[in-house]
């Protein structure tokens, strides 16, 4: 592997994970990680979750895709361009992704894109991959009115509810 990218290790600190050796690479040039089929119609809010490291000066992009079984095209369903992470050391990031949109059989592929091009400095990599029910993250949140003993939240998500933990 090359230096100044990628993890130092994997999530769990003593197991595996699927990275991408970009020395040699050029712009453009594109890796893939494709799942098995895989059958989501017993889990009401299908989704695929994993953990990404992408560290390197000359990051490219990560997408995740899927498409219903049969079907010739995929579908981008999350995507992160550009480095994210300042050092090998730095922790592995959870990320995930809704497979709602899709029938009871859907295939699911990670996409490495080497955009930049240059040598050796956009390893990146994937861990801990699942595919089950998951919660959707809010977004576009904000806090309001804040004093001593209160604190208005607002928050834009698609799920019917959520559980809030103050700490």
């Amino acid at each position: 592997s090359s230096s100044s990218t990628g993890p130092s290790g994997d999530v769990s600190g003593t197991g595996n994970y699927l990275f991408v050796e970009t020395s040699g690479g050029s712009a453009g040039d594109e890796a893939y990680l494709v799942m098995p089929q895989i059958n989501i119609s017993a889990l009401t809010n299908p989704g695929v979750s994993f953990f990404y490291h992408m560290y390197g000066s000359t990051m490219g992009t990560l997408q995740v895709q899927a498409r219903n079984a049969g079907s010739s095209a995929w579908t981008t369903i999350w995507s992160l361009s550009g480095q994210q992470q300042g050092d090998e050391l730095d922790p592995w990031l959870p990320a995930s992704a809704d497979l709602g949109a899709f029938s009871s059989i859907v295939e699911i592929r990670f996409t490495m894109i080497h955009d930049v091009g240059g040598c050796c400095t956009s390893d990146m990599a994937i861990d801990e991959v699942s595919v089950a029910n998951v919660c959707p993250s809010p977004s576009n949140i904000t806090f309001d009115n804040v004093y001593d003993t209160s604190i208005d939240v607002a928050w834009t998500g698609s799920a019917s509810s959520y559980t809030v933990e103050i700490q």
